[in-house]
This record gives structure tokens, C-alpha cells and sequence, in this order.
């Protein structure tokens, strides 16, 4: 946007098979980073993420999958 603000999205999509069943995550974020150009805050950053995702109930890090379905 401008020398000093930076924003973008970003999205990640995955899945993988777990007995049989197909399981499928994802994220999508917006970021914006500033980094002004003044001398006395040279090394100063700012960085702001919003990140809603969809994903699958684990338990022991393993998915918990019900009825065929997780």
C-alpha cells in the first residue's frame, strides 16, 4: 500500500487420510506490517494478523472420528 504498510492474505488448505476417512483443514489470513521510515523508530515493526481456520477435534493429537465422520 504504501513504502511504510504492507498488508496481503495468505491461505494454506491440507488433508490427509486417517482410517479411512479423508480429513481436510485450513486457515486464511489477512497481515499487515508497518515499518516506519523515520530515523529514531528504524527498528521498529508492527505486524497484525487475522486468522479464521477450520479444522478437526483431536484427542492425543489424533483425530476423533464418529459414524464415519470427524
Amino acid at each position: 500500500m504504501t513504502p511504510e504498510f504492507t498488508t496481503g492474505l495468505l491461505g494454506t488448505y491440507g488433508q490427509f487420510d486417517y482410517q479411512g476417512v479423508r480429513i481436510s483443514l485450513g486457515k486464511i489470513k489477512d497481515f499487515g506490517r508497518w515499518m516506519p521510515s523515520h530515523h529514531k523508530l528504524k527498528n521498529l515493526t508492527a505486524l497484525a494478523i487475522f486468522s479464521p481456520g477450520w479444522s478437526y477435534k483431536h484427542q492425543n493429537k489424533l483425530p476423533v472420528i464418529a459414524d464415519g465422520r470427524y
